[in-house]
């Protein structure tokens, strides 16, 4: 599911860009920054990266105890969906001359997802048939805490913004037991 939310964003924001400047190569990709062995982790110049920064769990939501459910006779003890928000760090890779076409770009993400803060399937018919809806919001990083974050991703700094994806939750309906659901009790 994780991977279907980043393919999807970059799907989304490519089109996009498409239609609005009239590219005929897709500018965003999905893609580590740098790979572990130190280099850049992509053959293509001038993009929009989206890399997946962290993942956390959404404790608002609700806690991982078992629940119940199921017939008059008998409760049926699944575990609570885990519930997962995404952090998409999403960096601008123009160099030189271009430099300035990437800040273009930055700009028009930063308006596509003002405009376009939810994510359903009305508007978006391919959404994954798990996910009811995922909302988009930019995180307001501290410049202090952006060399944290180039220091842990192994890249210098670059033009980047980071947007946390709510909600993705994740629900197998594994049962783990059954139990008789008491129906009088008798003093």
């Amino acid at each position: 599911m994780i991977h279907s939310v980043c393919n999807l964003l970059t799907h989304k924001l490519n089109q996009y860009f498409k239609s609005r400047f009239g590219q005929t190569e897709d500018i965003v990709l999905l893609s580590n920054l740098i790979d572990q062995e130190g280099k850049i982790a992509f053959a293509e110049e001038n993009r929009l990266v989206v890399s997946l920064l962290t993942m956390e769990q959404e404790t608002a939501a609700g806690s991982p105890r078992k629940v119940g459910s199921g017939s008059s006779s008998f409760v049926s003890q699944i575990n609570r969906p885990l519930y997962l928000n995404l952090n998409l760090l999403i960096s601008v890779n123009f160099s030189g001359k271009h430099y300035a076409d990437g800040l273009q770009f930055l700009s028009a993400l930063l308006a596509y997802f003002q405009s376009n803060p939810l994510i359903d399937r009305q508007n978006t018919p391919e959404l994954d048939r798990n996910i009811d809806k995922l909302t988009l919001e930019m995180v307001d990083v501290p410049t202090e805490t952006w060399s944290n974050i180039w220091s842990m991703v192994g890249a210098k700094h670059l033009p980047a913004v980071l947007y946390k994806v709510r909600m993705l939750t994740f629900q197998e309906g594994l049962l783990i037991g059954e139990l008789p659901v008491i129906k009088e009790t008798k003093l």
